[in-house]
């Protein structure tokens, strides 16, 4: 429906699905906080009003106020948990796999090579950060050549083949191609599948680790 649309669009991104379920949580946790406020202070107020109870008495009831309390934080905090599972599940695309492409890479790469990653649909986006290496399409960009270098990822299996790939991977001097583990749910792969990336003449690969893959680039370029 088209007020539905119009919705989706002005709260882009908060408006994916697993954007709600962390607004949520959020919503949830402020609640919970309220409600134990509410609960601690109606225990106290009933347990001060009864000023002729025996000090056994008394010391029990604070015993309990204190019991609730903390009953009342594990809840929350167990409650916040499930909450926070499927979203984290749905935007996490690291993997142990990943992590150990990774490390191949800070140990064997030489600094400052050039990795073609998957734009933001697996963990590639994260390799500045793991591996110390630049990528072709960072979060941010500060160039305008965005469609340029997504034109050559979509394109990163037969590199040689197409003039325009061609063209911007020796430009950037792209050395590897990293294909990660796992696809985040809300971002959908520009990379072929991995068979199609390791039967390209134009890919070398040089570690794997399941489904995480490095290759090194074979580029024809004209000088």
């Amino acid at each position: 429906l088209p007020p539905v649309t119009q919705m989706f669009a002005i709260l882009f991104p908060w408006s994916l699905d697993y954007r709600l379920l962390m607004l949520a949580a959020i919503a949830q946790a402020l609640l919970a906080g309220a409600g134990g406020v509410v609960l601690v202070r109606g225990v106290d107020a009933w347990l001060g009003g009864r000023h002729g109870w025996p000090a056994r008495a008394v010391r029990l009831g604070r015993a309990g106020v204190r019991l609730i309390a903390v009953t009342w934080v594990i809840l929350v905090t167990w409650a916040m948990t499930v909450f926070m599972t499927y979203p984290a599940d749905a935007v996490n695309g690291f993997s142990a796999d990943d992590a150990a492409a990774m490390a191949w890479l800070r140990a064997n790469a030489a600094p400052g090579s050039l990795v073609a990653n998957d734009t933001y649909a697996d963990a590639g986006i994260w390799i500045p950060f793991k591996a110390g290496l630049p990528i072709v399409l960072p979060r941010i960009l500060l160039t305008n050549d965005g469609m340029q270098r997504t034109v050559m990822l979509e394109n990163i299996a037969q590199l040689n083949e197409v003039p325009e790939a061609r063209a911007e991977a020796c430009a950037l001097d792209v050395m590897y191609v990293y294909r990660g583990a796992k696809n985040s749910s809300w971002q959908e792969r520009v990379f072929p599948l991995l068979e199609d990336l390791r039967a390209s003449p134009d890919l070398q690969e040089v570690f794997s680790s399941g489904e995480a893959v490095v290759f090194r680039t074979r580029l024809k370029c004209v000088s």
